[in-house]
């Protein structure tokens, strides 16, 4: 709706700069996670087919995804980009 009135650049900048941030605190999460003794690296099967083959493999599972808790304090959460 607004999109007209912007300067020509400033929707790409913005979704490069919130890219920039949301991998740097999948960053920070993961360090967090193996301060923790878990894995640094998780895959989010969340948005996968239950019959594919990340469904097979062993994964841990988030333990505090029904916690009441935010993304921040949830080292398991991953932030989508």
């Amino acid at each position: 709706m607004w999109d007209h009135m912007l300067p020509d650049g400033l929707i790409e900048s913005e979704s490069r700069v919130t890219a920039a941030f949301l991998a740097f605190r999948n960053r920070q999460h993961a360090a967090i996670r193996v301060r923790l003794g878990k894995s640094g690296d998780i895959i989010d099967a969340s948005l996968e087919k239950s019959g594919g083959a990340l469904a097979n493999e062993k994964q841990p599972r988030n333990d505090q995804s029904f916690n009441d808790m935010t993304d921040s304090q949830n080292e398991d959460f991953i932030f989508a980009l």
